[in-house]
């Protein structure tokens, strides 16, 4: 099972600011695939992007099935010691 997120950009949805980030977090297994959440994140740090990670997969009870993580490349997803990724893999 892979879990692949991606901070995205978007437009406010209650209007109050013009822009939020949120953090749509999928799933795919075999040839199927499902949305899981799409967090709203105070902030786009690794801490954040990681807790809301993890809060989806514990929701759906999937914290242990996961053996792939697909991340885009930006420097709060990857890297060896710190970035979101490793805090996730740490959680679970």
């Amino acid at each position: 099972m892979t879990v692949h997120w991606n901070v995205k950009l978007v437009p406010d949805l209650d209007m109050i600011s013009s822009k939020e980030e949120r953090l749509p977090n999928l799933i795919y297994f075999g040839e199927n695939e499902q949305l899981l959440a799409v967090s709203k994140l105070e902030s786009s740090s690794r801490q954040d992007q990681a807790k809301a990670g993890s809060n989806a997969l514990y929701d759906w009870n999937l914290a242990y099935k996961i053996k792939i993580m697909c991340r885009d490349t930006t420097t709060s997803n990857t890297g060896r010691l710190k970035r979101a990724c490793v805090l996730l893999g740490k959680k679970n």
